[in-house]
């Protein structure tokens, strides 16, 4: 092979750089609610929309509660609508039971 000295160029072509893109992270994963947590969070939701609104008398332990609109007079260990019942009762709270998921509510007395 002959060579040029006045030919300024290499003799073999020089590969060109591609510029490189920085990689971004794959997003993180979606946490994937299983069934029973779907659960607990509607029967906190639930729960969470009845109010304790007092005592009928301090003596037996009968209480008010309402959830949207509707009255219920209760004791601790009654049952409340399909699943729910009513755990403990305090001077100014009570704790809400969802029988089927266990979740726990535990709500305070309204106005108080």
């Amino acid at each position: 092979m002959k060579r040029n000295i006045f030919l300024m160029a290499d003799p073999k072509p020089r590969p060109k750089k591609r510029p490189t893109m920085p990689k971004t992270p794959p997003p993180p994963p979606v946490p994937v609610k299983t069934a029973e947590e779907i659960a607990a969070d509607f029967a906190r939701a639930d729960l969470s929309k009845f109010r304790f609104l007092g005592f009928l008398t301090e003596e037996d332990s009968t209480l008010f509660l309402s959830k949207d609109g509707e009255l219920y007079t209760v004791k601790s260990g009654d049952r409340i609508l399909k699943n729910y019942s009513v755990k403990e009762a305090g001077k100014n709270y009570v704790i809400l039971l969802d029988t089927a998921t266990k979740v726990e509510v535990r709500i305070e007395l309204t106005g108080g």
